[in-house]
């Protein structure tokens, strides 16, 4: 990998509750998925005429940037990605994978993965990636096992949690001058267009007013900050075009990372590839409207409780009623000590114990419960 990379800054921890299913995979292995041209249904211009996928892919390839959204848990959407990926990068070996997945902090750590130093397992770990991103790292792992065997780098372009948190109870005016200068110099207001979407978003949480500018100021700052991470890469790599893989909200609509990105970079050209909801109940807008089928990853062995990151531990909430958890009798307000012998310290921790486990299969896990340690053996459902 011989791109020039951008020094960025550190971030630490945080508190977060997730409604635990667990068995998230992180062996090297790869599941075996249906392929592009298994999923894919049709493609369509901004304007509706139909594309042919081989005009797409040309035209892409003249675009200094491609903006693929994604709806996170859609296995498909990041398959597309991937052939897109792999399509663009087939015609230039400078390519950059710019994604929304990992915080801009641990840059040096995807490059030491990227470039074969440290393991998935380690990678994962010291991204504190199940702390702050949580969803099925199977999603994403054909797109990081391609770049690390191709050794192209993927840029962390996503804004500290720490700050972003700041920023919805206080705003940005609330922030220190420390925080503050961890995201861009401009953050700039919606269009009209792109708070009509988010007040729609907004609106079905009945939240107050200041509450709801907070959360649509949060949405600006991840889209500047991403936006400004791409640039970052561009400017510091002029023969690399990029691949940007995020959140379909962060690239439809004229708005988020590509009207950001534009603003940077006017003379720079780019597209939008997006993937349009069945239901139609997600209007998307973009250069390329695609249309797959939905690809279901392998179930994992799920126990049916929420968890409570704290501190130095992670506490059960609450336990589904009917889940594996509750048969084997564990209660809410037990401390996890151990699975199958693995301290649990923190939700990496737990994750990466629990990553192989499939429905029917059995852990032995060790809680605290007030002043007395139990131990119980859990089949998974």
């Amino acid at each position: 990998m011989k791109f020039s990379q951008t020094l960025m800054l550190s971030a630490g921890g945080f508190l977060t509750v997730l409604l635990l299913t667990i068995g998230y995979a992180a062996v090297e292995k790869e599941p075996v998925l249906a392929t592009h041209s298994d999923t894919i249904k049709q493609i369509k211009s901004g304007s509706g005429e139909k594309i042919g996928y081989t005009d797409m892919i040309k035209d892409l390839a003249k675009r200094r940037v491609v903006f693929v959204g994604e709806q996170h848990t859609r296995m498909d959407h990041h398959l597309t990605q991937l052939t897109i990926l792999k399509e663009m990068h087939a015609r230039n070996p400078k390519i950059g994978i710019g994604v929304e997945w990992f915080q801009q902090g641990f840059q040096g750590v995807l490059d030491d993965f990227v470039l074969g130093k440290i393991d998935e397992t380690e990678m994962l770990r010291r991204t504190e990636y199940y702390e702050r991103w949580k969803f099925d790292y199977r999603l994403y792992r054909p797109i990081m096992n391609y770049a690390r065997a191709n050794q192209l780098p993927v840029i962390a372009l996503n804004a500290p949690v720490e700050v972003t948190r700041k920023v919805s109870e206080k705003g940005l005016d609330g922030l220190s001058k420390e925080d503050r200068l961890k995201l861009p110099k401009e953050i700039s207001p919606p269009t009209a267009e792109y708070k009509k979407q988010l007040d729609k978003v907004f609106a079905m949480h009945d939240l107050p007013k200041d509450q709801i500018e907070r959360f649509i100021t949060v949405q600006r700052v991840w889209d500047e900050t991403m936006a400004s991470n791409t640039v970052d890469f561009l400017q510091a790599n002029p023969e690399a075009q990029m691949v940007v893989f995020s959140g379909i909200g962060h690239i439809s609509h004229d708005a988020g990372i590509p009207r950001d990105f534009a603003r940077l970079m006017p003379n720079e050209t780019y597209a939008r590839v997006m993937t349009e909801n069945e239901k139609g109940d997600v209007p998307v807008i973009g250069e390329y409207i695609l249309q797959s089928d939905e690809v279901l990853l392998p179930k994992k062995g799920m126990m049916g409780v929420w968890l409570e990151t704290l501190e130095d531990h992670v506490k059960i909430t609450r336990v589904s009623g009917e889940g594996a958890a509750a048969a084997a009798g564990i209660k809410a307000k037990d401390k996890i000590v151990s699975i199958d012998g693995g301290i649990i310290m923190n939700m990496t921790d737990l994750k990466l114990l629990m990553d192989r486990k499939k429905p029917k299969d059995s852990v032995q896990l060790v809680v605290i419960r007030g002043n007395e340690q139990k131990e119980f053996k859990v089949i998974l459902k």
